[in-house]
């Protein structure tokens, strides 16, 4: 017979009540991880289905159920998480600094704790980023995962997953930098194009209009969300911290300095590959505007960020079970 739980002391009472935060996220990840595996799986499984809908494409490995499953999913996955981070850094934008650089140590859901007045206000906001930020690294888990069992895998994606990893982890894991965490995540409102133009581009002229307003948006999303927007919640940050306001106490120094180093990584290098996203789409822009002859079959020269979201045309098609 189970006693009730008023009969245990009252700590223990709030141990029974209240489980370990940690536990609780860690379960929540898990769970997301195994969510996205079904999710990839599934369109994998009903991939001869739902790919007769769409020519085939003239490179076999774009004819692979894997790799057109994990282009699929990235695009559901980006739309959800994109246009959601979105709206939250719309809300932070008139936010003052305490709520726009809060933390709590509710990383369960990051909800704010009674005493943290900065905050007061955003609740919902902060725990709708942290919902966010946790379908965002366990879907980047599970891709590398997913990239490495098919063989879908490049020294470039290892290292662009396993970045994207670690600052998931570090800021959904402290609860920390709730509008750079929206910054950050926004940038995945130019994946979806970038991801259809990918899926289209070698599939026959019917889809050459869909292909170059693809790239054409893809560029226009990556510069106001990858450079535009990233690079002023980055600069936002550091003149925060520059006027002498410390990071949360809650975070271990090299952990405050490791998710500096790598917000300001991450503004970098957007910006050090927009010369090759021009190089790729800047071209497909002028034929748009100029009603000029534009080739969508090629092979570009492609900067990592469109590297990593393909098969690398080298990568044999006898590697992969074809669907």
């Amino acid at each position: 017979m189970l006693l009730p739980a008023e009969s245990f002391p009252s700590v223990i009472r709030h141990q029974m009540q209240e489980p370990d935060q940690t536990s609780v996220l860690f379960v929540s990840a898990a769970t997301w991880v195994l969510l996205w595996f079904v999710m990839f799986y599934f369109l994998s499984w009903t991939y001869p289905r739902w790919s007769r809908v769409f020519a085939p494409s003239t490179k076999p490995h774009e004819n692979n159920r894997f790799h057109c499953a994990r282009n699929i999913l990235g695009i559901v996955h980006a739309t959800i998480v994109g246009l959601t981070s979105f709206i939250v850094l719309l809300v932070y934008v008139g936010a003052p600094p305490s709520a726009k650089f809060s933390n709590t140590d509710n990383i369960a859901t990051c909800l704010p704790s009674s005493s943290d007045s900065g905050a007061e206000g955003y609740g919902n906001t902060q725990q709708t980023i942290a919902l966010v930020g946790l379908m965002f690294t366990t879907f980047t888990v599970a891709d590398l995962i997913v990239g490495f069992i098919h063989r879908m895998i490049t020294l470039d994606y290892v290292v662009h997953h396993i970045s994207f990893i670690a600052a998931g982890v570090l800021i959904r894991g402290n609860c920390v930098l709730p509008f750079n965490a929206a910054a950050l995540m926004s940038m995945e409102v130019s994946t979806p194009f970038l991801n259809w133009m990918i899926f289209l581009r070698h599939r026959g002229n019917s889809y050459k209009s869909q292909v170059v307003i693809s790239g054409v948006l893809f560029l226009v999303t990556y510069l106001v969300f990858r450079v535009i927007l990233n690079c002023y919640a980055t600069a936002v940050l550091f003149v925060f911290v520059i006027r002498g306001n410390e990071m949360p106490k809650t975070m271990a120094s090299w952990q405050a300095h490791l998710l500096l180093v790598a917000v300001g990584m991450g503004a970098f290098v957007q910006v050090y590959w927009l010369p090759k996203i021009w190089e790729s789409f800047g071209g497909r822009i002028k034929a748009l505007i100029y009603g000029q002859e534009c080739n969508v079959t090629d092979e570009e020269t492609e900067p990592a960020e469109t590297r990593t979201l393909l098969l690398r045309p080298d990568v044999k098609a006898s590697r992969h079970s074809l669907g």
